[in-house]
């Protein structure tokens, strides 16, 4: 069943951009996400690239369907390590 994805997406587009002064407002990102089986999502990203600020992070992430309303993630943004639950009603 494995399953592989590559995705990328513009934020902030319609944000005014400076670019006489070198500055933007827009994040870039590209990511990949790879599907072992049908309940779980490992994805690895690539944030905000090419940011003035040069703010980028590399993201790791996880996420596992429990039962048909419940879901565990966890995931790490350079040194910040998070988990979460999701609760589907």
């Amino acid at each position: 069943y494995a399953e592989w994805a590559i995705g990328g997406a513009v934020l902030d587009v319609n944000e005014p951009s400076f670019k006489g002064i070198g500055r933007t407002k827009r994040i870039y990102n590209i990511g990949l996400a790879y599907r072992p089986d049908n309940l779980t999502v490992i994805d690895l990203e690539a944030y905000d690239l090419g940011s003035v600020a040069r703010m980028g992070q590399v993201r790791l992430g996880a996420e596992r369907q429990v039962t048909d309303n419940l879901a565990l993630r966890a995931g790490v943004a350079e040194k910040t390590f998070g988990v979460g639950v999701s609760l589907m009603c």
